[in-house]
């Protein structure tokens, strides 16, 4: 059998939902039930209700849910099942690089030392896929409270969870943490720790 399409629109996606069943595109792609109904929550493409498929059957009439728009644009595009292997995220070079800096320059001013290291603009990581530069992929102590926290914030219209300027589709928590444990273990090597007890999370030393 062909290998299946695994990167699509939503517009697609939600073609797919609608014109084969899910248990049939969970065979077709290797998953659960469960697991590819979580794939059109994830992208909030809307499911045929439970009964659809018998109706269709039976030759009655039946009605889509449409496909609402979304301004998340990390929603957009739909990929189902393994991804490449990730690249090093110009993101994470670039705050690496800022806080070098910062750690070449407190000799030459040393009144800004405790002075907090946060990124260059607020933390909404591109989409870049980066490697995993934590310690055997572990999340950071101090990183991991925070995650708990940003993990709980409730779903806003387009897709996002918002938490101490780091606004972030649900399905990319986890990547969030990889690039903060990773800035974390780095940055904690010139005595740099991770806060997020003020309302913006950062670097301070």
């Amino acid at each position: 059998m062909d290998e299946p399409k695994r990167s699509m629109t939503r517009e697609e996606l939600h073609e797919l939902v609608w014109t084969t069943p899910m248990q049939k595109l969970a065979e077709i792609y290797a998953l659960s039930d469960r697991g590819m109904a979580k794939i059109c929550e994830r992208y909030l493409v809307p499911v045929p209700p439970r009964g659809y498929w018998a109706k269709v059957e039976a030759g009655q009439a039946v009605r889509r849910t449409p496909l609402r728009a979304v301004e998340n644009a990390a929603l957009q595009h739909v990929h189902i099942g393994s991804r490449p292997t990730p690249v090093r995220s110009a993101y994470l070079e670039e705050v690496l690089a800022t806080a070098k800096r910062e750690t070449d320059s407190e000799g030459r001013h040393p009144e800004r030392a405790s002075e907090p290291l946060l990124p260059p603009s607020p933390i909404s990581p591109p989409r870049a896929p980066e490697v995993d530069t934590t310690p055997s992929g572990k999340i950071h102590q101090d990183v991991r409270r925070f995650l708990s926290e940003l993990r709980a914030c409730k779903v806003d219209r387009d897709g996002f969870v918002y938490l101490k300027y780091v606004k972030v589709a649900p399905r990319d928590i986890t990547r969030v943490g990889g690039v903060l444990s990773s800035l974390a273990f780095e940055l904690g090597r010139h005595g740099f720790s991770f806060n997020d007890m003020s309302n913006r999370i950062g670097f301070t030393k």
